[in-house]
């Protein structure tokens, strides 16, 4: 790396090559700048893609649960909402409102030709009308209504529970 150089005091004198030095450090910086940079970059964009990813996923599986719990609010809402409540075997509550309103709905002289036959809510269970039967009295006195001497009441002979 010194040369020897000839002097008239007959010593040596060093000189340190400097050229070599500086295409060293341009080569390091060109490495860094090629090599290092990018794969930074690429890492640090590889993080930023799995954060997003994941802050989707968690965003749509929050979606998804907050769906599910309306839905179901909503349709506790729908049964609950009307004059009767389905219990688990698809039968209104015995003690509902519907269900004492139910003979006095079906006497067919005295609700709506529309109305017939009756749309009832739990016709999941199967239920068969079996006759029309004459009854006379039905379901004692009803306000504001005019009770007949003689109804159509609809008898449901295979209701569970009956």
């Amino acid at each position: 790396m010194y040369r020897k150089s000839s002097t008239s005091g007959g010593g040596s004198s060093r000189s340190s090559c400097r050229g070599s030095s500086s295409s060293s450090t341009i080569i390091v910086a060109v490495v860094v700048v090629v090599v290092i940079v990018p794969v930074v970059v690429v890492v640090v964009v590889v993080i930023v893609v799995v954060a997003v990813v994941v802050v989707v996923a968690i965003l749509v599986v929050v979606a998804v649960v907050v769906v599910a719990v309306i839905a179901e609010a909503l349709a506790i809402a729908v049964v609950v909402a009307g004059d009767f409540i389905l219990q688990q075997d698809g039968v209104i509550l015995h003690t509902s409102r519907a269900t004492q309103q139910f003979p006095i709905d079906q006497v067919v002289d005295t609700i709506a030709k529309d109305n017939w036959p009756p749309q009832f809510p739990d016709r999941l269970c199967g239920l068969a009308v079996k006759t029309l039967a004459q009854r006379s009295g039905v379901a004692g006195s009803i306000p504001g209504r005019v009770k007949p001497k003689t109804s159509k009441l609809v008898l449901v002979a295979d209701a569970p529970g009956v």
